[in-house]
């Protein structure tokens, strides 16, 4: 059995640590120290989509489903890792893509491994990154899709006013995982994904690990 973890490390942004514009930044501040206090004690500051995240219906819809309102097992099962690095960086995932993926039955967990995966090595946040089209987003949730998941910060284009790929997956109760490093999976095959957000109440999404096992 081997595991992957394709969670990104979460660390000040001033380490390089992307954050998609807007979004509250990664900080971290030591308050307490085993030289003086006998104990060494941080204290955070993060936005609910740093690094490795859910999103869920309450990012967008007031009154939506917060982070402890799924089933778990939506994010804890058999998991296709889609290879989709042929796709510029900038473009989109489309529903074209999509069909030619040869996936011969449906899955319920899918995880998009594009060029994205490679811009984890920059020092900062990169606007153009591959996406999943709205149309081939309409056609996973029409498929009944449990979760989704991408290799950067967003499922949606940069700077997409509508956010339209996050409506089509999120009104068919499909999650969304951002924020995940497949550069060191193996892709057109299926793993054991678990992906476990912190269990945080009444929020539009939370910070996860996530991981695959062969």
């Amino acid at each position: 059995m081997t595991l992957y973890d394709i969670s990104v490390p979460l660390r000040p942004p001033i380490q390089g640590t992307h954050v998609y514009p807007g979004d509250v930044p990664f900080s971290v501040t030591r308050v307490k120290t085993a030289h003086k206090d006998g104990v060494n004690l941080s204290q955070m500051e993060i936005g609910s989509h740093n690094g490795t995240h859910i999103d869920v219906p309450a990012h967008l819809f007031d009154g939506g489903m917060v982070t402890e309102g799924f089933p778990l097992d939506q994010l804890v099962g058999p998991a296709w890792v889609a290879d989709c690095t042929d796709v510029t960086e900038g473009e989109a995932i489309t529903l074209d893509r999509l069909n030619a993926l040869g996936i011969e039955e449906s899955p319920e967990r899918i995880l998009f491994k594009t060029r994205n995966s490679n811009l984890w090595k920059r020092d900062n946040f990169q606007m153009r990154y591959v996406y999943l089209g709205v149309d081939a987003a309409r056609a996973l949730a029409e498929r009944g899709v449990k979760a989704v998941g991408i290799d950067y910060l967003s499922v949606d284009r940069y700077g997409a006013p509508e956010l339209e790929t996050h409506v089509a997956l999120m009104v068919a109760g499909t999650i969304i995982i951002e924020g995940i490093d497949l550069s060191g999976v193996e892709a057109d095959r299926s793993y054991d994904l678990a992906c476990l957000p912190l269990k945080i109440a009444g929020l539009d999404g939370a910070p996860a690990r996530a991981v695959l096992r062969d």
